[in-house]
């Protein structure tokens, strides 16, 4: 019998295809797991200087996309959780490759961010 994924990877493992198409082989990328006990997805870190990072996932409620970037600062070490600060500007899309090309820009230092902010939240704390 084979093993079969939970329907809420779905469309993130999608995204995930869609990013690995988009990225240039310079990036360096980790991906790890991600839930906040709602959703399941996934957690990419940027290793190549801006330390950006974003968790992404099939919303619960619906097949709408759940972005959340930042800088991996704002993210729990142990639980890739985002902090609130972060989590006030996630992003919802309604398909797979908006959310893919939110995350390739944000990764890749294409945007300053989908909040548009220039400073973390940790830094404005200092």
């Amino acid at each position: 019998m084979p093993l079969e994924k939970h329907y809420s990877l779905v469309h993130a493992d999608k995204v995930i295809d869609l990013i690995q198409e988009r990225l240039d082989s310079d990036y360096r990328i980790s991906i790890r797991a991600w839930s906040n006990g709602r959703e399941q997805g996934y957690h990419l870190e940027s290793f190549d200087g801006n330390k950006r990072a974003c968790v992404f996932a099939q919303q619960r409620n619906s097949d709408q996309l759940l972005v959340v970037c930042g800088i991996h600062t704002e993210f729990d070490i142990q639980t890739n959780q985002p902090t609130d600060g972060v989590w006030e500007h996630r992003q919802v899309f309604a398909y797979d490759k908006e959310a893919a090309n939110q995350i390739v820009a944000w990764l890749t230092d294409q945007i300053v961010g989908p909040h548009d902010r220039k400073e973390t939240i940790a830094d404005r704390n200092r």
